[in-house]
């Protein structure tokens, strides 16, 4: 939280450089990070422990995860080149191909929904249900993220659309956060076992 203060402060100091804006962007995506893990934790407080998904499921869910991440990265740099540059016209944009940066990030998209497909089909055949459900999830906010993003596109980035895709990135990273923890299962420890293997 101070990190991403700091780095807001630097943001209006240097007058929305979109490097520093996606740097401060990622920063907050940081703080989502532990609140999500938090609120996670907190909802399964009073729900029954249940075991870690199949290797192959915690595999895919590690990766998806991690492709989630490149896609939220290559986001900020869709963002940073293209018309959108904050409160005025004269903030300079990040010298890159608007169209080539957008192919790119929508190449890591279908990629991040390949894995969560398959990752849903292993689950689903594995009776992990759990896993299954979040991916679902998971999947829904993708999909209403990419309906935002093409939208975006064929509209010509009204700033409404731009401020629901950031949302939405918001939403997808979570839910890909949420699958991960789910394919590692509930780690809780029954009581009397805590117990046990403490007393001799």
């Amino acid at each position: 939280m101070v990190i991403n203060a700091v780095i807001g402060g630097i943001t209006v100091w240097v007058k929305l450089n979109p490097y520093v804006v996606a740097a401060h962007f990622l920063a907050a995506t940081l703080l989502l990070t532990t609140a999500a893990i938090t609120w996670d934790k907190t909802q399964n407080l009073d729900q029954p422990p249940f075991p870690a998904a199949s290797s192959r499921s915690i595999n895919l869910g590690n990766a998806l995860l991690a492709a989630t991440a490149v896609l939220v990265i290559v986001g900020t740099a869709v963002t940073g080149t293209g018309p959108h540059a904050g409160d005025s016209a004269d903030v300079p944009r990040m010298p890159f191909s608007w169209v080539g940066v957008t192919a790119i990030h929508s190449m890591v998209a279908l990629g991040s929904m390949v894995l969560a497909v398959l990752l849903l089909v292993v689950a689903r055949r594995a009776s992990e249900t759990a896993l299954a459900r979040k991916t679902t999830m998971y999947l829904v906010a993708f999909l209403a993220q990419g309906l935002i993003g093409v939208i975006q596109v064929f509209t010509h980035l009204p700033e409404t659309m731009v401020v629901l895709h950031l949302v939405g990135s918001a939403l997808v990273w979570v839910g890909a956060i949420r699958v991960c923890l789910a394919s590692r299962g509930d780690k809780k420890l029954d009581p009397v076992r805590q117990v046990s293997s403490v007393v001799p």
